[in-house]
């Protein structure tokens, strides 16, 4: 009868743990990060008898954490392309938003512009028409510098986010270090796993996964964290800090870079930074906006540049030759950090503005010998040194694509320079004429009555002066199209992506999940157990009670 309660009161410890744990499953499932607990039961050794082998009840054997590595971290893999599909999107859609709205477009306006100069053309001494044109540049200048500088806004506003992002890894990073500390501790001093803080890492790398592609590695219970590009973010009790710093090459913009664990911070090659919210927002700037910005460009500065080289050919009303139309900024022209010369570029935008392409460059010196790479496809052109004429200041000057890069003092083996033809010049647009008299409608020599020159600039709407193939409206055209391709093709994308998410997560939750049908069952069958075992003890208590009247 002893063994009868002992049975029984083993039985009421059970199924009373797995009573509180089904509870606290029910409690949880909302929780997030939570992994539904399973009591584990394993029979007590049995004690061996003449009359056969008797059982001693059952053992509370511990209380497992329904977690399966493989499917979080595919979840985890998974959301994270989530993410940075999801963010490209986002930014994307706003370029496209912009650019396709059909009132604040510059296609019209570059229309109207040019529609005034045929105007021009047909009375070209005309006082109303020469305002006419005048106020259509002028919204055409001013229309450039609105999109430009959105542009220049999305792109600080990219650099404010990634500020942020970076942020929140750091602190995921740090608070995983932390668990796998406590973890560790924990587990030596009780030799159980504790659930709760391993739930709380487990959240934490999620949220991390969010951010950026991570590689996770478990080591004696720790968690090993890597980014995608193989940068480690934690190791053990450790965690190595990420930062937004200059980038080295363009001091105009932030780039992410990480502490190298003595003191000192490496830049992270941006094209390896996938995944999350810090890659989707590096894919968007170094993709879909940096293209925007440059074709932009190349539109705004063939344009006018366009313009200026025939209207100085003409005469205006007073007999003058006619002046730039346009005024342009300068293309922006830096040397590496890590050059170890002085010497410095310029850029200026020569006669063949036709000849523009939509990129940035790289121009790298090594042995006498100057390489320029166009960085939208890879072409490279090379330069001897010694062959290349020289400016009035005796500069160096390398001419390619419409661009003059001129190289003052001597470079060093391995010096780079970056260039970067449109940004500042699109913002820095302006008309140069305010006096409608200065208009050179008339051709040299020919008479203030005279059309020819303005008809040649009426004639430059439909000539191919964007790259030597296409007209203006048509690049505008191909500018918006290549936007709401990359947008339409994100959203596919990103579609389909959230699809896996949810597949994946339906697969892990049915794990890990809790789900409240099954937990409410279970939660009657332990109540049905922990009756039964109280009954057997109540049983034991009875009998032994009728054995003692017996013996009275």
């Amino acid at each position: 009868m002893a063994n009868l309660i002992n049975i029984g009161l083993s039985g009421l410890k059970a199924t009373q743990a797995a009573l509180s744990t089904t509870s606290n499953n029910i409690s949880n499932a909302d929780t997030e990060g939570y992994n539904r607990r399973v009591a584990q039961f394993g029979q007590s050794p049995g004690t061996s008898t003449a009359a056969g082998y008797f059982g001693n009840g059952v053992n509370l054997e511990g209380i497992s954490r329904q977690y399966e590595g493989f499917l979080s971290n595919q979840l985890n893999k998974a959301k994270s392309e989530q993410s940075a599909l999801s963010t490209e999107l986002t930014e994307m859609t706003q370029i496209d938003n912009v650019l396709a709205n059909e009132d604040s477009g510059l296609d019209s306006l570059m229309s109207s512009f040019f529609s005034s100069i045929q105007k021009l053309a047909d009375t070209p001494a005309d006082p109303a028409v020469r305002e006419t044109v005048l106020g259509d540049a002028r919204s055409m200048v001013a229309q450039f510098k609105s999109v430009s500088g959105y542009l220049g806004d999305m792109e600080q506003g990219v650099e404010s986010q990634l500020n942020d992002a970076v942020g929140q890894i750091n602190s995921y990073t740090s608070q995983i270090a932390n668990l796998n500390k406590q973890i560790t501790i924990t587990q030596s001093k009780t030799g159980n796993e504790p659930s709760d803080l391993m739930d709380q890492r487990d959240l934490f790398v999620s949220k991390l996964s969010e951010l950026t592609s991570i590689n996770v590695v478990e080591q004696d219970g720790k968690y090993n964290i890597s980014a995608s590009g193989g940068q480690s973010l934690v190791q053990g009790n450790d965690n190595y800090r990420m930062s937004l710093v200059d980038d080295s090459s363009d001091p105009t913009r932030k780039t992410v870079a990480i502490a190298n664990g003595s003191g000192g911070n490496f830049e992270i090659s941006e094209d390896r930074l996938t995944g999350g919210k810090v890659g989707g927002l590096l894919a968007f700037r170094n993709g879909g906006l940096e293209s925007a910005q440059q074709r932009l460009g190349q539109l705004a500065v063939s344009l006018s540049g366009s313009i200026n080289q025939q209207h100085v050919q003409g005469q205006d009303l007073g007999g003058n030759a006619g002046e730039p139309m346009f005024a342009l900024g300068s293309p922006d022209s830096f040397a590496h950090a890590d050059n170890t010369s002085t010497a410095t570029v310029s850029t200026t935008f020569n006669d063949s503005v036709d000849q523009l392409r939509p990129s940035n460059y790289t121009v790298e010196f090594e042995a006498g010998t100057y390489t320029v790479t166009r960085e939208s496809d890879g072409t490279t052109s090379s330069f001897a040194s010694g062959g290349l004429p020289t400016d009035s200041n005796g500069a160096s000057v390398i001419s390619v694509d419409g661009l003059d890069i001129a190289v003052s003092g001597t470079p060093a083996d391995g010096d780079a320079f970056l260039v970067k033809p449109f940004e500042s010049a699109t913002r820095e647009i302006d008309l140069m004429i305010s006096d409608p008299a200065k208009l050179a409608a008339a051709g040299a020599g020919n008479g203030i009555g005279d059309n020819t020159n303005a008809q040649a600039m009426a004639d430059l709407q439909g000539a191919k002066r964007i790259g030597g193939d296409t007209s203006f409206s048509g690049a505008y055209a191909q500018l918006v199209s290549d936007v709401g391709t990359r947008t339409a093709t994100l959203k596919v994308k990103s579609d389909a992506q959230n699809s896996v998410v949810e597949q994946v997560s339906t697969a892990q939750q049915s794990v890990s999940g809790v789900n409240l049908e099954e937990e409410a069952a279970n939660l009657l069958k332990f109540q049905q157990m922990y009756t039964a075992n109280a009954k057997v003890i109540s049983t034991a208590q009875n009998m032994f009670n009728e054995l003692i009247g017996i013996m009275r």
